[in-house]
């Protein structure tokens, strides 16, 4: 059994945070729809009940999510060719507690990782990653069944005395359905089953405004993203899982040069690991990036069981568990999408990752 589990129960958790009067919020760097969520929705719900809450970001980030956050909101930490300026943060230790949430390992948390070492004991932790490290939070409550970090505050909130009766712009139902939706790719994941579409209905009943938010979220890519995806499909090579012909995992890659021709930016390549898995024998697809010279980012993913043969579904909804697979690198996730980084070239990269999916 793993360390990292809960060390409080979510009533503790209420209790803790609604003692406190200022609280800082923050996640992992370049964040997804469930980090950004989960930021405004515990901001939303603590403020609610007279608790000052500053949020703080680390970039790059997609625009389109930027765009549910009000600009008041937030402060954001931009990476500079390499460079951070944490000046601004000012002493963290005006806050009571510092919460962090959607991850639980300090390589996710840089670049702010260095200013939070040192405060683990008012760190507290509130994820749904079944991998992470102990010593980012000395306080934690870990949920792994949850199919995003904002199914976990939907829960927390009526425990806040907080209810969820609006939806609208700015609301915490809308913050939580943005979790919700974007970690279950939309509710097409294996992790969307009764309990998430009980919940996504909840919020939709008291006004979540879905078709919005999907248009929003979804539908403000730019062109550069076409044109990386088309390099991506083009690299694509397929392996077979474990030496089984009948379950492949496509490899694609976006070297500097292909970011560089294009324009491209790191946040115009959200989702396109997912593709591949169109195809009928992929059940399994990574996507190698170098956005950034010398850095590699490993983005996994895994189809749903359907694609499992016959005896063979054991991964929990999953083809193959790319959980798993990710720690090989030094990462982590969950079953059906997880993440790594590596510091190389593109060609080991390559290299390993082949060698690690022909091993299955």
């Amino acid at each position: 059994m793993s360390d990292y589990a809960s060390t409080i129960d979510l009533r503790g958790l209420a209790e803790r945070l609604l003692a406190t009067s200022r609280v800082m919020v923050c996640s992992h760097a370049k964040p997804d729809g469930d980090a950004i969520g989960s930021c405004l929705a515990v901001r939303r719900i603590l403020r609610a009940r007279g608790v000052e809450v500053e949020v703080v970001l680390c970039g790059p980030i997609e625009p389109a999510l930027l765009s549910v956050v009000p600009p008041d909101a937030v402060m954001v930490i931009e990476t500079n060719r390499g460079q951070v300026d944490l000046a601004p943060l000012g002493d963290l230790d005006r806050f009571d507690a510092i919460v962090v949430v959607d991850t639980g390992t300090f390589p996710q948390l840089e670049p702010l990782a260095e200013v939070l070492r040192p405060r683990r004991e008012r760190i507290i932790g509130i994820d749904h990653h079944a991998r992470g490290d102990v010593a980012v939070a000395a306080t934690r409550f870990v949920d792994a069944t949850a199919a995003s970090t904002t199914e976990i505050l939907a829960a927390w909130a009526p425990l806040c005395g907080v209810t969820l009766d609006a939806g609208g712009a700015g609301s915490i139902a809308e913050a939580i359905f943005v979790g919700l939706a974007t970690d279950t790719g939309w509710f097409r994941f294996p992790s969307a089953g009764p309990r998430q579409f009980l919940l996504a209905a909840r919020l939709l009943g008291v006004g979540v405004e879905k078709d919005r938010l999907y248009a929003q979220l979804e539908q403000q890519g730019r062109p550069q993203r076409l044109q990386l995806l088309g390099r991506a499909l083009a690299s694509m090579r397929t392996v077979a899982w474990g030496g089984d012909a009948a379950r492949k995992v496509a490899v694609m890659t976006l070297a500097r040069r292909d970011y560089e021709e294009t324009g491209g930016l790191a946040t115009d390549t959200s989702g396109l690991v997912n593709e591949p898995l169109s195809l009928a024998g992929v059940v399994g697809s990574v996507l190698l990036t170098e956005a950034e010279p010398g850095t590699i980012r490993l983005s996994f993913r895994s189809s749903g069981a359907a694609a499992v043969p016959e005896g063979e579904a054991e991964c929990r909804g999953a083809a193959i568990d790319v959980n798993q697979l990710a720690a090989r690198f030094g990462g982590g996730g969950h079953v059906a999408a997880a993440g790594a980084r590596m510091q190389c070239s593109m060609s080991d990269a390559v290299g390993r990752v082949v060698a690690e999916i022909a091993r299955g």
